[in-house]
Parts: C-alpha cells; structure tokens; sequence
C-alpha cells in the first residue's frame, strides 16, 4: 500500500488552503469594533480602513469611524471620481451637541468644495436629523446608488436624495480638507490612531 498519494492529496490541500484568502475577523480602533465586511443594498462591502476623529487643540477623541466600499482603495481621489456605493460607520465616543455636529458637517462640505448654494435642501434634511449624539450612539452614512445619502441614526434611516450629495458628503473625510488628517489616513487604509 502506497502512502504518497494520501500525502500529497493532504499537500495539495494545504496549499490550496494556504492561497485561499482569510476571511480576517472584526477590526478594531481605540476598541470599537468594525466587521471585515458589510451588507449594504444587496452588495458586500469590505472595511477600507478606520480612525479616530480628534477635535479641539486637546485631542479630544470625538468618534470612530469605518468606510467600507466594493474593493479596498487607498487613493482618496479614485474613490470620490467613482463616487461607488459605499458606507461611513460611525461610534461617538462622547457627547457631542447637535449644533455642533451641523456647523462641523457645514464646515466639512464647505471646506472640501460642495456647492453649498446648490445642495441647500438637502444640508437642511440633513440639518433637521441631527440630535444630540452620546457616548455609544451610532452614525452612518451610506450611498445608495442613483437615490442619494442614506443617514442611519442608531435604528432610524432616512434617505436624502442626490448622488452629488452623497460624494460632497464623502468628501468631508476624503477631501483635500478634512477635520482630522489622521481619521482621513486611517480611512484610506492606514494604522488607526
């Protein structure tokens, strides 16, 4: 009785096996955790990368945010031209005001070249959702192809029409001007700090 066979049948396998990507488990950043993948309009997103949104000149750390989007790109400019579906997850880590969450979210479009003028209905439904957030609270924003920017606030959604509106919002955490350089790097694919 032969056994070359049985070992290289097992052989095989471990090789095979070994090529296979590994599914990676939940990520984490300042221990809040983010799944590798997500479910969003039917399509599996992957995690592109997390970070840590620090505010003030005391590095306060405000939130953690996860984007996921069809394939990992670490280019910020090929993701806003493509402008794909994909989803922003957010955990705040603190308290934040609703006043202060609109003026930063103004700030960030206004910062990062939307036309202001143009999308006014769509920051004011965007203005209206916003509530005071605390510690635990979940935020997310996803591009809902061709419908426009679906707001999740913990368990209510609500859907802002105009993909334009969708990337401007993008563009506040992938623009040339973000809040946070770090939570932009991060984003892209880089260590979270």
């Amino acid at each position: 009785m032969s056994y070359r066979r049985p070992i290289c049948a097992a052989i095989s396998l471990s090789i095979a096996f070994g090529l296979m990507p590994l599914r990676l488990d939940a990520a984490s950043c300042n221990g809040i955790e983010f799944p590798p993948d997500l479910p969003v309009d039917g399509q599996s997103l992957v995690l592109n990368g997390m970070g840590l949104r620090e505010a003030t000149m005391l590095n306060l750390d405000v939130y953690v945010a996860g984007l996921y989007l069809p394939d990992r790109e670490t280019r910020a400019d090929a993701i806003l031209d493509a402008n794909p579906i994909w989803q922003v997850d957010m955990e705040f880590l603190r308290h934040v005001d609703a006043e202060d969450i609109r003026e930063a979210w103004n700030e960030g479009l206004e910062n990062n070249g939307a036309e202001m003028k143009a999308m006014a209905d769509s920051i004011g439904a965007l203005d209206a959702l916003v509530r005071d957030l605390n510690a635990g609270d979940r935020l997310s924003f996803s591009h809902v192809l061709g419908k426009g920017l679906r707001v999740g606030m913990n368990d209510r959604d609500t859907l802002i029409p105009g993909d334009d509106f969708a990337r401007a919002m993008l563009a506040i955490w992938l623009g040339p001007n973000p809040p946070d350089a770090d939570l932009r790097q991060g984003l892209l694919g880089a260590s979270c700090s």
